[in-house]
């Protein structure tokens, strides 16, 4: 049995087949980047969280200063530092925060979609972090209320701080596997809806 077969038993009775169809066209229209990994990644998807609750899909252009929600403004500011010193941009403020592979842990920060980069896009992240406001907590560093614990610009801590930095990667395929937190830098890009297209994600793998 062919799988487009097997999914229409699944299609989603809030979209329609050609509401799935017309996405897929622009996806693949826009989104050429990300196609080329996804044939080559079995499963290759990429989720990212938000607040903001829509039906269908939303193009976003994000911003190139995003303030941190979570992370002391302090640490923030120091981490974009070393991450523009070692790939040409800020990280954490240019960045959109995502994780591919898997939707896990994904749930704390709202509304889970997913993201597809339109043209060319980077993404970088630490295949041994999963997530990095989680690990600053548990390694004392801040609270949840963004309090600092600790003198984030002395000796001990600058090679904490680079040790961590030294570890992020740009390699696509390995931080798919991993599953960890990544930040993608992209002009723009599309949420969408897992139920618009889940019930045709692999038609549009297969092109």
């Amino acid at each position: 049995m062919k799988i487009d077969s097997i999914l229409k038993n699944y299609v989603n009775e809030s979209y329609t087949e050609e509401e799935a169809d017309e996405l897929i066209k622009i996806l693949r229209r826009d989104c050429k980047e990300y196609y080329k990994w996804a044939k080559k990644i079995h499963g290759f998807r990429i989720f990212r969280a938000s607040t903001e609750h829509f039906t269908g899909y939303k193009k976003i252009i994000p911003r190139k200063d995003r303030k941190p929600r979570d992370l002391n403004i302090k640490l923030h500011e120091k981490l974009d530092k070393m991450f523009y010193k070692k790939f040409k941009w800020n990280v954490r403020s240019e960045g959109v925060f995502a994780q591919m592979n898997s939707a896990n842990r994904l749930e704390a920060y709202g509304k889970i979609y997913y993201l597809f980069p339109i043209g060319d896009f980077e993404v970088v992240g630490n295949p041994h972090i999963d997530d990095l406001y989680f690990q600053f907590l548990e390694d004392g560093i801040m609270d949840n209320n963004k309090n600092l614990y600790v003198d984030i610009d002395s000796k001990e801590y600058n090679e904490y701080f680079q040790e961590i930095v030294d570890d992020y990667i740009t390699d696509v395929e390995k931080l798919f596997y991993e599953s960890v937190e990544i930040s993608i830098k992209a002009d723009a890009y599309y949420l969408v809806d897992q139920d618009l297209i889940k019930t045709k994600y692999w038609s549009f793998i297969k092109g």
